[in-house]
């Protein structure tokens, strides 16, 4: 594979296919976090949340990305497609009240296909990390034009759906 960037090229040779989805990740990750020439950087934050469904009483552990202004919650770690995508400028957060549970939050978007989301942090600091990068400033002063998925979701449904 011959990868050009500017005026370099570089070609890669993979010996198998999860060398390749690897690499191509990282190559996808390093471009999400590179901000277009005159536009602000958007919070790029990653790390495991555990979410209840509102169909089960059980919370399952997600991999959760906040990248180019959008929330994507992945049902497999393995496959970096997300099955919940959610636009963070049209997002506030909330605290749980109803839930027994501790360091539980709420996502609530304006879109009308969106439920609350319901998510849980394992302890103070790792809420308070996402509290402060998904309730961003940052997120307001983006024209709308600016949000787009950085990645197609598993259902093709860009803004979320049943996980």
């Amino acid at each position: 594979i011959t990868v050009t960037s500017g005026m370099e090229q570089i070609t890669l040779d993979f010996i198998t296919r999860a060398t390749f989805l690897q690499w191509s990740q990282m190559l996808l990750e390093c471009i999400a976090r590179t901000a277009p020439v005159g536009q602000a950087r958007l919070p790029y934050h990653e790390g495991h949340l555990y979410r209840r469904s509102q169909f089960s009483p059980e919370w399952s552990r997600r991999l959760c990305e906040v990248s180019n202004g959008w929330l994507h919650v992945f049902g497999s770690a393995e496959v970096r497609l997300p099955s919940l995508s959610f636009p963070l400028r049209l997002c506030t957060l909330e605290g749980a009240e109803d839930s027994k549970e501790r360091f539980v939050f709420e996502v609530r978007c304006q879109h009308a296909l969106h439920r609350p989301l319901q998510l849980k942090a394992s302890s103070q600091m790792e809420l308070d990390q996402w509290v402060e990068v998904l309730d961003s400033p940052e997120y307001d002063a983006v024209p709308s034009s600016s949000f787009a998925p950085s990645t197609a979701s598993a259902s093709g449904d860009e803004f979320g759906g049943a996980d």
